[in-house]
């Protein structure tokens, strides 16, 4: 029974010593600088092997203080009330490798393909990355401790397990451009076509993002460059007659418009009826068409139309309808007028400059996509005013407007506000009579003429393109089939074609 006693106290205190050194650990990893708190109860006694690389500090409360001083590695000796001993092994690492994980994603996570992660107590940085990503991988590793770089540089734009993310990217990016061929080629990213110069400063701009991106395309050249041509319609209108038919320059806009007339005695060659196909031509020509009479019908443009009514009521004056064709990027000038010579003094004797007047339009577009034309605008009307010039030197009126502007492909630009007023005056009466003061308005008559005109440009943009919708070739189809409505209406006819 005396031995069992015994027996029971010796395992007692052997549990007790073994719950001392098991509250501590094994190991413990500190960084250079750092602090941390150990509790040990019982704790009687501490040794440091190497004091120059931690310091440890016994408190009352049975807690232990380990300072870091200096990276390394050493062991440390605790002694317990009971007798038993724990060794604790400690290493001090130069830097944490989790504040630098942190710090090293931040400042590299724009790179593509580069991968960060830890190991041990080593930040790991691997990957295919271009040669001017993997130099700014190499120096952000100089400032890091236990920063291991296994990045390489790739020949291509891309790694094979990231080169289709990246394909998706730059085609969302670019792919809008008109032209432009994004393609992969192995693990290269290839950009080519022939593009306008904008285009190329945006490609230019990814390049910072991608520098690996292999850019074959090249600026369209002027032969390449899309053809742009301009209907313009240069009108002068009587203002006060403008303002009565309630024509806003600024709103107006196309609009198509139906209409129908009955004559008494046609042909098929100035007059077309409506195909007889049923529905609401077939209704049409049983309303207008009657009595032997022929219906045909036309979509006009109601801005056509008024200008049109009121060229008939004399009211305006197109003085010019040209149309003009330019490169994309290049210019297109209209003089329609003439030139007049000015003399000019110098210390090298006289000289002559001519000065043009008369109608100047000049206009450089530049296509922006497939439909976006911005351009500029220049707009003269000069003539010459001989009433204000000075000896032989002539004097110019001149009404001019200059516009940066943006359109579509269809869209019409309306120039307007150039208003001009002249005004003369008259005296009538008998001779002599006339300018007697007081009584000389009995034996004479004034008159007098007031005349306000506005100046009206119009100018549509449209793409020239080939094939079967171009202006020449739309004019050559409609050429023959007048000539084929006249060799059918009056037979067969020599014409010279």
């Amino acid at each position: 029974m005396k031995k069992q006693s015994v027996f029971g106290v010796l395992c007692a205190l052997c549990l007790s010593g073994a719950g001392h050194a098991a509250e501590l650990p094994n190991a413990v990893v500190l960084y250079d600088g750092d602090v941390r708190v150990l509790e040990a109860p019982g704790v009687e006694r501490v040794a440091v092997g190497n004091v120059e690389i931690i310091s440890a500090t016994m408190l009352k409360n049975e807690e232990i203080v380990v300072t870091a001083q200096q990276p390394g590695e050493t062991t440390v000796q605790i002694w317990f009330d009971d007798d038993t001993r724990k060794q604790l092994s400690v290493v001090v690492a130069k830097a944490n490798g989790y504040r630098q994980f942190g710090e090293l994603k931040a400042l590299l996570s724009d790179i593509p393909g580069l991968k960060i992660r830890t190991v041990g107590r080593q930040v790991v940085l691997e990957g295919r990355l271009s040669g001017e990503y993997l130099t700014r991988v190499k120096e952000a590793a100089k400032f890091y401790d236990n920063v291991l770089v296994l990045a390489e540089e790739q020949s291509g734009a891309a790694t094979k397990a990231d080169s289709g993310e990246v394909l998706a990217e730059v085609q969302a990016m670019l792919g809008q451009i008109p032209g432009i061929k994004i393609k992969s080629v192995g693990r290269q990213i290839v950009i080519d076509g022939d593009l306008h110069a904008v285009d190329m400063s945006r490609i230019d701009l990814l390049k910072e993002r991608y520098p690996d991106v292999l850019v074959l395309a090249q600026p369209m050249s002027e032969f390449l460059a899309p053809m742009i041509y301009f209907d313009v319609r240069i009108t002068e209108f009587a203002k006060d007659d403008v303002e009565e038919l309630g024509v806003n320059w600024s709103t107006s806009i196309n609009g198509p418009t139906l209409a129908f007339n009955a004559d008494g005695g046609t042909n098929n060659l100035y007059r077309g009826q409506f195909d007889s196909a049923g529905g609401t031509f077939d209704a049409l020509n049983q309303v207008v068409g009657g009595a032997g009479s022929h219906a045909y019908w036309g979509i006009a443009s109601e801005l056509t139309s008024r200008i049109n009514l009121l060229e008939k009521n004399g009211s305006a004056l197109t003085l010019a309808s040209p149309r003009l064709s330019a490169r994309s990027g290049g210019k297109a000038e209209l003089t329609v007028g003439g030139q007049v010579p000015v003399v000019t003094s110098s210390i090298n004797g006289p000289s002559v400059e001519y000065k043009d007047f008369g109608i100047l339009l000049n206009i450089a577009p530049q296509l922006y996509g497939s439909d976006q034309i911005a351009t500029h605008v220049l707009a003269e009307i000069s003539q010459l005013d001989k009433a204000n010039q000075v000896g032989e030197y002539p004097a110019f009126k001149t009404r001019r407007t200059e516009n940066e502007v943006q359109l579509k492909v269809g869209e019409t630009l309306v120039l307007s506000g150039l208003v001009t007023e002249d005004s003369q005056s008259t005296k009538e009466g008998i001779v002599f009579l006339k300018d007697v003061p007081f009584i000389g308005s009995l034996f004479s008559n004034r008159s007098g003429k007031a005349n306000r005109t506005e100046l009206v440009i119009f100018i549509t943009p449209r793409l020239m393109t080939a094939g079967a919708n171009s202006p020449t070739q739309q004019e050559l189809e409609r050429q023959d089939k007048m000539i084929e409505t006249y060799q059918a209406t009056f037979g067969s006819i020599d014409l010279i074609d």
